[in-house]
């Protein structure tokens, strides 16, 4: 390992860490990497969970528990994958689908039971469509039966109903999965609103502005030539961050905000032209990153994360 690396990671090891992550939340001490949420319990890697609990990688919920990847949803019980939904539980890959129950792949939906694949319908029960007074009847007495002998049926109809290979919507020349209003992407997944990127999980925005041009990069928001980034947000030409906000032309940095031309730093705040969380004019940053790189460069060693406990 370089001289750099070596010293970067005595700065990871002696700055304290962070043991909250978060940005801007009201009363949701037991959950992590959440940002804009209130009154949440143990819910991750989201932003604007309201009244929620035991919900992950989901994006502008209320009233929603054990959920995970849904969006703008409200009063969902055991879903994933799921956008716009309301007053459901147990459905997969659903979207604009309310008052159901065990459904897969369903759009337009309400007041289906046991449905795979339908568009636009209502009181369907597995599959097969009921007046809405045989409805209720049928699914009162359903309810009484053990949720394994539903879930049973349920997956009888699902090896009869064909599958989306992928699921890409206001998508265009792109390869990946859960796309929403992407252009020209390879290799993504979970994503939305990006152009011209590669490899990316779980990104997307919330300040207004499109991701573009990146790369590598997981669980992170609002990125411009970023590469290697994971939990970060709001970020510009940045190359192997770690949980940064607001954050530009910086490299090797992590827990850094609100921060311009930093190297190799950790757990600044408004700093600029630093380098291993040490002050550098203008001239003499451009310089000794160059020296670095270079150094780098010759080893072998820049283009991606150190590797930590290696020599």
């Amino acid at each position: 390992m370089s001289d750099f690396f070596k010293e970067f990671q005595r700065l990871r090891e002696k700055t304290p860490q962070i043991g909250f992550h978060g940005y801007q939340n009201t009363n949701s001490e037991y959950s992590d990497f959440i940002y804009h949420s209130k009154n949440s319990y143990l819910c991750f890697d989201g932003d604007y969970y309201e009244k929620c609990m035991y919900c992950y990688d989901s994006f502008k919920n209320k009233f929603c528990a054990d959920c995970g990847y849904i969006q703008n949803s409200e009063l969902l019980y055991e879903c994933v994958d799921c956008v716009n939904c309301y007053n459901s539980d147990y459905l997969q890959d659903c979207k604009q689908t309310s008052e159901s129950f065990l459904g897969y792949d369903l759009v337009g939906c309400n007041q289906c039971f046991g449905c795979v694949g339908l568009r636009h319908k209502q009181h369907y029960i597995f599959n097969k469509p009921f007046s809405k007074e045989e409805y209720t009847a049928r699914i009162a007495e359903l309810k009484k039966q053990p949720i394994s002998k539903l879930y049973a049926e349920f997956e009888k109809i699902k090896q009869t109903v064909p599958h989306l290979y992928s699921r890409q919507f206001q998508t265009e020349k792109s390869f990946g999965d859960h796309l929403f209003n992407c252009q020209r992407c390879y290799c993504c997944y979970d994503c939305e609103g990006m152009q011209q990127c590669g490899y990316m999980y779980r990104v997307y925005n919330i300040y207004g502005e499109r991701t573009a041009d990146s790369w590598d990069s997981g669980t992170s928001v609002d990125l411009q030539l970023c590469y290697q980034t994971y939990f970060v947000g709001k970020g510009y030409n940045c190359n192997f961050c770690f949980y940064c906000e607001f954050a530009r032309d910086c490299e090797y940095c992590d827990s850094c905000f609100h921060s311009e031309k930093l190297f190799g730093c950790v757990g600044l705040n408004r700093k600029s032209f630093c380098i291993l969380n040490k002050q550098y004019s203008e001239k003499d940053w451009y310089e000794k990153t160059a020296q670095i790189k270079q150094e780098l460069r010759a080893a072998g060693l820049y283009g991606d994360w150190p590797k930590w406990g290696q020599t």
